[in-house]
């Protein structure tokens, strides 16, 4: 919202200078309220305040690691999310794979926060799953730990019909992604050429018309002249 805009303005603002020590003691007793809205809201601003407060995260990640953790586990949706979101922004900001391995045991969660939202909230599974590809494109090894898991996750909702054409796009995008990030780690999870093209081929006939007739579709001439050449063949 727009208040909360301005709070996270107001807040960079001071953080850059140093001059509010305690800045991120007060964003992690917000986070860890018992009052729902006050969680979210500060959550909301630990996700984005990570490009200027940074070194006090990683100094103080194993103090964050189970506040993340609590906040993700979260009976409300919106908490759930805030934290996959915060999470995901500080993991963004590490330079160096060793520096995200303290929330690596993490990734269970952080993938369950998807997973729920899906029969929850799809605009929510939505943006957890472009967060997870924003994380993969920084850190694809990350998943390492856990990475036939969250393939059996994304693929199941890929194939989940019911779900949005956007929902099932973006869980492909995640496979292609981490394909493409860590090529390596990814050939080691098993049947996942196999999972991986399945998808590919449901999401290629999601749109075509069910009652469209198959037999006679697979019976045209792909040049597009139907029996023109062959009765011409005959004539001459």
């Amino acid at each position: 919202s727009k208040k909360i805009g301005n709070i996270v303005s107001a807040l960079a603002f001071a953080a850059r200078d140093g001059h509010w020590p305690e800045l991120l003691p007060s964003l992690t007793q917000m986070a860890a309220s018992e009052d729902t809205v006050m969680a979210e809201r500060g959550l909301i601003v630990l996700s984005q305040v990570p490009p200027l407060l940074q070194p006090a995260l990683t100094s103080g990640i194993r103090q964050l690691a189970p506040l993340y953790s609590n906040a993700m586990n979260h009976p409300d949706g919106a908490v759930r999310s805030a934290a996959l979101k915060a999470v995901v922004s500080y993991l963004e900001e590490c330079g160096r794979a060793r520096e995200t391995r303290e929330l690596q045991p993490l990734l269970p969660q952080m993938l369950s926060v998807v997973v729920r939202a899906v029969g929850e909230d799809e605009k929510r599974a939505q943006a957890g799953l472009d967060q997870m590809i924003d994380l993969t494109a920084e850190h694809a090894r990350f998943f390492r730990p856990n990475v036939g898991e969250v393939v059996q996750a994304v693929v199941q909702m890929a194939m989940t019909e019911t779900l949005e054409a956007s929902t099932r796009q973006l869980a492909l995008d995640l496979l292609v992604e981490l394909s493409e990030k860590a090529p390596g780690m990814m050939k080691k999870v098993p049947n996942f050429v196999d999972q991986a093209v399945a998808v590919s081929l449901s999401l290629m006939v999601n749109d075509l018309d069910p009652n469209m007739d198959v037999e006679k579709w697979a019976a045209q001439d792909p040049k597009g002249d139907g029996g023109d050449e062959s009765e011409e063949e005959d004539e001459g």
